[in-house]
């Protein structure tokens, strides 16, 4: 009943995918959906906890690992939000094996057998990793990506991008510095990570801004928000007090934080000769657009 993930292999781009969900709409799977959000407010909360460092203490001093140096700097101050956090065991029996498997499948040398090694292996030419996610899978991409760098997860690959788009808060302002400052570190591979939000969209706000006085929360770097007033993706951390939708705007909740009504336009605006013709209008706007387009394959809807 929980978000799922899945990890895909794009060969033409000698890539792997590691791909999050949100919470599902709960009137079209109601029980994941219902589960999804009662464990969302639930486990969530307002409260933070301690960051479990996936590294022991006694490695803290003396050790050159990303893990080591983090650990020493930001032991006693990271702090997550538990509900939107992956599960620590889940890093080390479901998505370790998966991106091994997904290496070798680039490499060519297993052919996509069930049974990859127990140990990473270098390919010719070390492929990329994209992470992403939205709604709930925002803030686990984050989570996931920073496990990935700290377990090392990361040397297999020539670079690693994330993408959350519409994630809730992750943790607190030290756990935030502190995975802006691995990705500046020289320990990991190349590592870029951008977090989307939308204009009046409630959920990146969610669960610090009930404890903020001004309303602006602390993202982390690179924050972009779609700011739809003056028509323009703008950087922004901290992130603008949240604003609600006008009024006189008939858009739902579902519709401001849907990815498609915002996101799919703009990724179909950079393809200059995007099929139109494969699209047919629709009368609802609230999760698909204006129109419903055939699913190209290639990475754009």
């Amino acid at each position: 009943l929980s978000s799922m993930c899945s990890v895909y292999v794009d060969r033409g781009q000698n890539a792997v995918v590691f791909g999050i969900e949100g919470i599902p709409v709960i009137h079209k799977y109601f029980q994941r959906g219902f589960f999804g959000w009662l464990s969302a407010l639930v486990n969530g909360g307002t409260n933070t906890q301690p960051f479990r460092f996936p590294c022991s203490e006694i490695d803290f001093k003396g050790n050159n690992s990303i893990c080591a140096h983090m650990g020493y700097k930001y032991y006693d101050t990271a702090e997550i939000y538990p509900g939107f956090a992956p599960l620590d065991d889940v890093m080390v029996t479901k998505l370790k094996p998966a991106l091994q498997k997904a290496v070798l499948i680039l490499e060519g040398s297993h052919g996509g057998s069930e049974n990859a090694t127990s140990t990473f292996r270098e390919a010719k030419e070390k492929p990329k990793l994209y992470i992403t996610g939205h709604s709930l899978g925002g803030p686990l991409a984050k989570h996931s990506l920073a496990q990935i760098l700290l377990r090392e997860y990361d040397q297999v690959f020539s670079s690693i991008t994330a993408y959350a788009f519409g994630g809730a808060m992750a943790g607190n302002d030290a756990y935030l510095s502190m995975v802006d400052e691995m990705l500046d570190s020289p320990l990991i591979v190349p590592t870029k990570l951008f977090q989307v939000v939308n204009s009046y969209d409630p959920w990146p706000y969610i669960p610090a801004v009930f404890g903020s006085e001004n309303g602006s929360v602390q993202k982390g770097n690179v924050t972009l928000i779609f700011d739809l007033e003056k028509d323009e993706l703008a950087k922004e951390e901290p992130l603008r007090p949240f604003k609600g939708m006008p009024a006189n705007v008939f858009l739902s909740f579902e519709g401001v934080h849907a990815p498609k009504t915002q996101y799919l336009p703009l990724a179909r605006s950079l393809v200059s000769d995007y099929d139109y013709s494969t699209c047919e209008e629709i009368c609802s706007v609230e999760q698909c657009g204006n129109y419903k387009c055939a699913d190209s394959c290639a990475g754009i809807l």
